[in-house]
């Protein structure tokens, strides 16, 4: 059966293996083999580039800071000397849940 979202648009499940966070491991990363990612100014905007394996790692990361267990500031951070590409600017992803939509 088709199922599409509010929109009209088509959708599709898709499954991703994210850590299951708890007081004593903390936020764990979990990183598709083979990825690459890297962050840099385009112009005056933010870019994130990535592979496949790249994309995959970043909806896993923002997914694993979704989780109900998670404080609703909990961070992660990257850069070039942990897993970024070589002249990576740093990348922060934070959970914020006093942001609204507009």
């Amino acid at each position: 059966m088709d199922i599409f979202n509010s929109w009209g648009v088509k959708t599709k499940d898709v499954v991703i293996r994210i850590p299951c966070y708890t007081r004593e491991s903390g936020v764990c990363f979990f990183w598709e083999s083979d990825y690459a990612i890297k962050v840099e100014i385009l112009g005056d905007a933010i870019g994130i580039t990535a592979n496949r394996e790249g994309l995959i790692s970043l909806a896993s990361h923002c997914l694993n800071l979704a989780q109900d267990a998670i404080a609703p500031f909990g961070c992660m951070e990257f850069d070039e000397f942990n897993s970024l590409e070589e002249g990576s600017l740093p990348l922060i992803l934070q959970r914020d849940d006093s942001l609204h939509t507009i």
